[in-house]
């Protein structure tokens, strides 16, 4: 939401009529947006197949919901104004559905995470057509793109750029535009007894890591930071879309780190907590936060090759030891 938020101002679209379609209830700046379409839809997973189909079901359920209760805002096309339809990628039902509808007529991605900057099998949609009948029950459309083509999107003829804070590194930097980080401004410096873990839950669901390794690697980071700083004090942040259930199981483990369970951008969170260190696997808010910090902050990408090895890719290696982010493993 953050980089959203920076490019309506960077491209000086902060004055234009801005329709925010926000279904999973992220903070937002009310100032910046003319409509809002607001829900807090919750995604959640489990390793139990009834489970599982239970939660898939709901959040399809209430998605459609959304769609029926805010269908005004798919019909601009039967307007005279041409507008143009910003995301951060076609995984997601609902993007893929307007995408598919083709009712807008220029198409923009937004960087979302470091999906932007790698392109192998794990970015491509996996069982297409089983999923395109499935949604369909619902009366989604899922054909925005075919199983060959990178979740982004950026290939399509119809898209015409992306966003992204680092161009030159991204996939078809051709096609890619720079969103400019500015440098903030502190009055006080960031404590560096203060380390923030940032959680990548979204890992388990997409079955890089499973749940008992990812609790693993987290045992080991905070053993990792205890090393470095014995008098500090570690927070652990979930990822936006990790489930109550995860963060209940990590709470649980980690008794001695403090959890911030706040959807607010991590960016403000360091600020605001006065957090001199941040550590995560491979976030790509690691990269945005050593832009706006500079170096007043401290930023790890942490790993442990005997549970997970984040970085055989040489493009995403390169990215974060060209803007000063250590390895710490």
């Amino acid at each position: 939401m953050m980089l959203s938020e920076l490019l309506l101002s960077q491209n000086n679209l902060q004055n234009d009529y801005n329709i925010l379609l926000n279904p999973h209830g992220l903070d937002f700046n009310k100032d910046l947006w003319s409509s809002i379409y607001l829900d807090n839809i919750q995604r959640k997973n489990s390793k139990n197949l009834l489970l599982k189909f239970y939660f898939i079901n709901f959040f399809l359920y209430k998605m459609r919901s959304y769609l029926k209760r805010n269908h005004s805002v798919f019909s601009i096309k039967k307007t005279n104004v041409v507008y143009s339809f910003y995301y951060v990628d076609l995984y997601h039902v609902l993007s893929n559905h307007i995408y598919s509808q083709r009712t807008f007529k220029n198409y923009y991605v937004i960087e979302d995470g470091l999906l932007n900057y790698y392109n192998d099998k794990s970015t491509h949609i996996q069982n297409l057509n089983l999923k395109q009948a499935y949604f369909r029950l619902f009366s989604f459309s899922y054909n925005a793109i075919s199983s060959n083509v990178h979740l982004t999107g950026i290939s399509l003829p119809s898209t015409i750029c992306q966003y992204v804070t680092q161009p030159e590194h991204s996939i078809n930097p051709s096609k890619s535009e720079k969103i400019s980080l500015r440098p903030l401004s502190l009055a006080f410096e960031l404590n560096s007894d203060i380390y923030i873990i940032l959680g990548q839950e979204p890992l388990i669901d997409r079955r890089v890591i499973d749940e008992n390794s990812y609790l693993e690697y987290l045992v080991k980071a905070v053993d990792k930071i205890n090393k470095l700083n014995c008098n500090c004090i570690i927070y652990y942040k979930p990822h936006p879309m990790a489930s109550q259930t995860y963060i209940s199981i990590i709470g649980a483990r980690l008794n001695s780190v403090k959890v911030i369970n706040d959807k607010s951008p991590v960016e403000l969170l360091v600020a605001k907590f006065n957090i001199g260190n941040v550590l995560s696997l491979n976030s790509t808010a690691l990269l945005t936060l050593k832009n706006i910090y500079k170096e007043k902050i401290n930023v790890f990408s942490c790993y442990f090759e005997d549970i997970i090895y984040v970085h055989s890719n040489s493009t995403l290696t390169k990215l974060f030891l060209a803007n000063d982010i250590l390895l710490l493993k």
